[in-house]
């Protein structure tokens, strides 16, 4: 997942983050900003997260706008995403970093809430429309796919692939996990498990899987990384994220900024580590299970692909921000990290390759039928739940994904089809190359055009 935006990176304690929201909050309420030339003013995007806040919520004196999405899960995503920004929890973070305006931020932080509870009431009083309300239809459909994404196919053919890559790597995953089980070499055998482990292990183990991917990278020629490429450094979500981000989510600078770290941001881990905590840590840390979070997120992935696409010299090539290349890029380069030998010969590490293409080929069939008017909500979370073979802890989880997918058509299936797309010309760019052909070179090309639909890229490299 990355976080897309032109603000200034964060520092890694991330005051600059909550520095820039508590300002552009105070702002928009009204409340003095800071004096002209203080260090958070330098970029007038520091007031990104109040804006986009207040657009959701509206203020007290005005009618909120309402998406056609469905009502009651809207209205949850938006409280729970709410009371995780600007509730009385982050108060005392944002005060912390702010002191001398702590009254003012409270009352700001009082106000805000009570739009939204209004926003809230506002809701309760509409009736729920039809189920498949969202849904754009097939026509809109096929038009995003032919002139946002460029693609030759429209959504009949999309829901058929999306099907049919479904079944096959349902099969293949299957197979592997019977000869892991088979083995006693599956991924859940017991290990033995130290007394002490601290949640700085937790952090430094991330930071050095981060550097350890890079090399791995350079060292097999799988693409250039260019010496002063942007660090990327692991964080804890930031407390006023954490409703939006459950998971691990890259934060880049943005493609004009003049910093260019980028920020890797992992779920808080406690202080104390329960006994179950230290179990779960400490088995990832031994089957070095953060890699393939770190080959999407970092290395070669979103990290190095958008580091790279804000170097190119045209500024409306920079601002481009297809998904298909970009979620593309980081997918293809799992399946690209594992071929080129990062996981040895670990089969359980290729079984979790596997398993995140099942689950963007299900996003795919998702992202299809729900725009389709196919699936409602309720048949999407009901049917995503049944082939993920998900528990009931999981059910929040896929609801707030089923959520997104009603509100952003074709985003869910970017992911696999801008994978499928970069294979596809690696075979065209192989056949017509031949012996001349490397993949450092092909990778390089890619890369070089910055986040622009794939079939664009391909029509210049097979010129």
């Amino acid at each position: 997942m990355t976080i897309r935006h032109s603000h200034p990176p964060s520092p890694p304690d991330g005051s600059g983050l909550l520095r820039r929201y508590a300002s552009g909050l105070l702002a928009d309420l009204g409340v003095p900003a800071s004096p002209p030339g203080a260090a958070d003013r330098e970029h007038p995007a520091e007031r990104w997260a109040a804006s986009g806040l207040m657009a959701l919520t509206g203020r007290p004196d005005q009618t909120p706008v309402v998406c056609p999405i469905p009502l009651a899960s809207c209205a949850d995503a938006c409280l729970d995403a709410f009371r995780a920004v600007s509730g009385r929890a982050i108060l005392p973070q944002v005060t912390g970093v702010i002191p001398d305006r702590a009254a003012e931020l409270d009352g700001a932080s009082a106000q805000a809430i009570a739009a939204l509870q209004h926003f809230g009431e506002f809701l309760s009083t509409l009736s729920p429309g039809q189920p498949t309300s969202f849904a754009i239809g097939k026509e809109y459909f096929d038009y995003i796919l032919a002139h946002e994404h460029f693609f030759d196919f429209d959504a009949d053919s999309l829901l058929k692939i999306g099907e049919t890559l479904l079944t096959e790597t349902i099969a293949a995953h299957e197979e592997i996990k019977k000869h892991l089980d088979s083995t006693g070499n599956s991924p859940d055998s017991p290990v033995f498990i130290p007394a002490s482990i601290s949640r700085q292990d937790v952090i430094d183990y991330y930071n050095w899987e981060i550097e350890t991917v890079k090399d791995f990278v350079i060292a097999n020629n799988l693409i250039s990384i260019p010496e002063d490429i942007g660090s990327c450094e692991v964080m804890e979500t930031p407390v006023f994220l954490r409703g939006v981000v459950g998971s691990i989510a890259y934060e880049p600078p943005g493609p004009f900024d003049r910093a260019s770290t980028g920020y890797f941001y992992i779920p808080p881990i406690p202080e104390e580590l329960s006994p179950e905590g230290r179990e779960y840590y400490y088995k990832r840390m031994y089957n070095r299970g953060f890699r393939g979070s770190v080959v999407h997120e970092a290395y070669p992935g979103h990290h190095l692909q958008l580091q790279l696409a804000a170097r190119i010299d045209s500024d409306i090539r920079r601002w481009q921000m297809n998904n298909a290349l970009i979620e593309g890029w980081a997918l293809y380069s799992e399946q690209m990290a594992y071929e080129a030998g990062l996981y040895e010969d670990n089969l359980a590490a290729y079984g979790r390759v596997l398993g995140g293409v099942i689950f963007r080929a299900v996003r795919i069939v998702v992202d299809v039928k729900l725009h389709t008017g196919e699936f409602s909500y309720d048949q999407a979370v009901a049917w995503m739940g049944e082939t993920l073979k998900a528990d009931s802890s999981d059910i929040p989880w896929i609801k707030r994904e089923v959520l997104r997918y009603t509100a952003d058509p074709g985003q869910p299936m970017s992911y696999l089809m801008g994978k499928r797309a970069i294979l596809e010309l690696k075979d065209e760019v192989r056949t017509r190359e031949g012996d001349d052909f490397d993949l450092r070179s092909f990778h390089d090309r890619l890369l070089s055009e910055g986040s622009i639909p794939i079939p664009l890229i391909r029509e210049k490299m097979l010129k």
